[in-house]
């Protein structure tokens, strides 16, 4: 069965998979912290789940944003949109402190579109 990130980028997947844990581990936390900030996403707001290392605060996270997504979707679709990627990017970061980097990854890349920067960001 193919993985979410194959879907979309299966080079990134591969060049993963050639790595050891903990560096892979590390660069799905950057990648993750490197889309909150693409997105101006409100760190100080969020560092308690980067200080207490607790996915289960993240998915609380990015619940709530998912929420206010689909109540936004119809009305305001900029807002939704941008409820939408936060989501996701607080997703990449649950994920990421989970070790489950091939979907914290994914998370990134589906936030900020911008998958030439997690190319960027796992070669250097």
């Amino acid at each position: 069965m193919s993985s979410r990130l194959a879907s979309i980028a299966p080079d990134i997947e591969n060049t993963l998979a050639t790595l050891p844990q903990s560096q892979r581990t590390a660069i799905a936390l950057e990648a993750a912290l490197w889309a909150l900030d693409r997105l101006d996403a409100d760190l100080e707001e969020i560092s308690s789940v980067i200080t207490c290392n607790n996915p289960a605060i993240a998915e609380s996270f990015a619940m709530h944003y998912d929420e206010l997504y689909f109540e936004m979707e119809g009305s305001s679709p900029s807002d939704s949109f941008r409820y939408f990627c936060l989501a996701r990017a607080i997703s990449s970061l649950a994920f990421a402190l989970t070790a489950n980097d091939g979907e914290a990854i994914y998370e990134a890349i589906i936030a900020t579109d911008d998958v030439l920067s997690i190319r960027a960001l796992l070669n250097s």
